[in-house]
């Protein structure tokens, strides 16, 4: 499998191919944010910095909504940017990584918050 191009900033010769692969179905990954166009959707993959089982709503907005001013930071910095992610509803999913995949935790779409089967985790029991 091939890694996902990394960028740091929107602007260049990278952020340009990295555009290329978004319109071609693949992803990139701004800062630490993954982006693709996948279902009819721009799906925004979004890393915790917390443990299953410390995750709360809050945490998760916080997270979700970083990502929210990455995507934005994009928009505004870059017409081909916007062009491409126009018309397409904005899918972002708080993901746990524990070096072997990730689990999906939660998503934020169209201003709504759902947490995915399983979460939220209690603390366990000191």
């Amino acid at each position: 499998m091939v890694r996902p191009l990394r960028i740091e900033e929107p602007s260049g010769p990278r952020f340009e191919l990295a555009l290329e692969q978004l319109e071609a179905g693949q992803s990139f990954v701004f800062l630490d944010t993954g982006l693709r166009l996948v279902d009819g959707a721009l799906q925004v993959l979004v890393p915790t910095q917390w443990e299953p089982h410390s995750i709360t709503k809050p945490r998760a907005l916080e997270e979700l909504q970083r990502a929210q001013r990455n995507i934005a930071r994009l928009s505004s910095s870059s017409s081909r940017f916007s062009a491409i992610v126009a018309g397409f509803p904005q899918l972002f999913i708080l993901v746990y990584d524990y070096g072997m995949g990730g689990l999906w935790m939660c998503q934020l779409r169209g201003g709504e918050f759902e947490w995915y089967e399983g979460y939220p985790q209690e603390s366990p029991a000191a």
